[in-house]
């Protein structure tokens, strides 16, 4: 009996894994609150854990970059996330896509 329920869990665990390796990125931008102020960030994720991703960036540390200070900077919290070619719902973010897309 045994044999048969770790045969079971084997081949569970194998299907799920394969599952996820066929599972394609996709990108996405976030409008976020970060201790330096308010940004648009992007990303790329598996569509299927995107929303548990989203809901981990709070308190996550940006990287390094030299237009961010010499302080690192934390994400405080999500405005919001959608995939890279859709529109954000929020005018206020919107603008603030389209300003970061001018600006390079």
């Amino acid at each position: 009996m045994k044999v048969i329920t770790l045969l079971i869990m084997f081949l569970a665990s194998v299907s799920l894994q394969a599952a996820a390796e066929t599972e394609m990125r996709e990108a996405y931008k976030c409008h976020v609150n970060t201790t330096g102020g308010e940004k648009v960030l992007g990303y790329s994720w598996y569509p299927s854990k995107a929303k548990l991703y989203m809901r981990k960036l709070p308190a996550k540390r940006l990287p390094s970059l030299p237009s961010y200070g010499p302080k690192p900077l934390y994400i405080k919290s999500v405005v919001e996330c959608v995939k890279h070619v859709e529109r954000f719902s929020s005018q206020k973010s919107r603008d603030m896509d389209e300003q970061q897309a001018q600006n390079g």
